[in-house]
């Protein structure tokens, strides 16, 4: 009788269970988890009949079958209880991964939230600065009576308003780069490079630029982005062009491995410190407030080139030049890692 009383009892449990995971699939959003609720359910269920059956059995005082139901009974125990377990371990799985990602978007939005205190402050300071001096110079050229020194300030104007504009072109790339989607199509990557190089360097220009590679090299590539790459990687080996040197110059090399493409833009300027390296390419990075530039150069290239699917390295040698290396997939975003740059 206590055998038939703790099965009885066992049954109701099950019963209960039934009900309440019955409940609870109602609650789940249609997908995996709720299949698999539907089978622990539909094991429940077989177990519930399974002590009914055992309690008929004894009653009727059939032993030999009590004894195969009890081995159904114990197997199909085993199977649910793995069942238990590889649910609560993909239960697990996807909650370790979701804290994996609000983890990562987290970082993501503290370090947007940094980036945009310094773009704040180091934009209003960079606009106040040229307008302050305009100003200045306007005051002066006002009060000033000498034509020699009136043209001076007009060309130092000049100078602040070029800043400005290039200060503001930055902005615009940068805000561009943040919010729009990266869209891709074939184009002749040789093609832009030119392009870009007519337009930023005059023939007459001191530093001389070389275009090495094939004449013609195609990929699916994000354009307006590639040319905020190429464009800020020559803005920047121009600005830094040692022309105290016999022959300053610029060399754009391009070529083509694997799924991959590679644009160099080698130089033999000034260069970069060592203790610089690592930082040139944060946001308004400039080694001292009188350097060249807004500081957004750089950043803008490495954020785009992240955005194509693809990253940027730099090698360089204080009073040597620099090298920078872009690594781009050929297709759309899709491609898998290849070979790293070579020098």
């Amino acid at each position: 009788m206590l055998t038939i009383t703790c099965i009885g009892v066992g049954a109701l449990i099950m019963l209960l269970s039934v009900l309440k995971t019955s409940k609870l699939r109602k609650m789940l959003v249609a997908g995996i988890n709720t299949m698999r609720w539907k089978w622990l359910m539909r094991f429940m269920i077989v177990f519930l009949i399974g002590y009914v059956m055992v309690i008929i059995l004894i009653l009727a005082g059939y032993q030999e079958p009590i004894l195969l139901v009890t081995g159904l009974v114990f197997l199909l125990g085993a199977c649910f209880v793995y069942s238990i377990v590889h649910s609560a371990k993909s239960h697990i799985t996807r909650i370790s991964e979701s804290n994996e990602l609000l983890a990562s978007k987290n970082a993501e939005l503290q370090k947007i939230n940094l980036e945009l205190d310094q773009f704040a402050y180091r934009t209003s300071h960079d606009l106040k600065a040229p307008v302050n001096a305009l100003k200045g110079l306007v005051r002066v050229a006002e009060l000033s009576e000498s034509r020699e020194e009136i043209a001076h300030c007009h060309g130092l104007m000049k100078e602040r308003i070029s800043n400005l504009e290039d200060l503001i072109r930055d902005i615009l790339d940068l805000s561009k780069n943040s919010r729009t989607e990266v869209s891709q199509a074939m184009a002749d990557v040789r093609d832009i490079v030119e392009q870009l190089v007519n337009s930023l360097v005059s023939k007459e220009a001191p530093v001389k630029v070389h275009i090495e590679g094939p004449q013609k090299l195609e990929a699916y590539i994000d354009t307006t982005r590639f040319k905020m790459i190429v464009g800020n990687l020559l803005s920047n080996a121009l600005q830094y062009a040692d022309l105290s040197k016999k022959d300053p110059f610029i060399r754009v090399k391009l070529w083509s491995e694997r799924q991959f493409f590679y644009v160099s833009v080698k130089d033999n300027g000034v260069g970069i410190e060592s203790e610089y390296l690592e930082k040139i390419f944060a946001m308004f990075f400039r080694v001292t407030d009188d350097s060249i530039g807004s500081g957004l150069g750089l950043y803008i290239a490495k954020e785009a080139t992240e955005k194509m699917g693809g990253n940027i390295e730099v090698v360089s040698r204080k009073n040597e030049g620099s090298e920078f290396i872009v690594k781009l997939p050929h297709t759309a975003m899709n491609a898998t890692s290849g070979a790293s740059p070579q020098a």
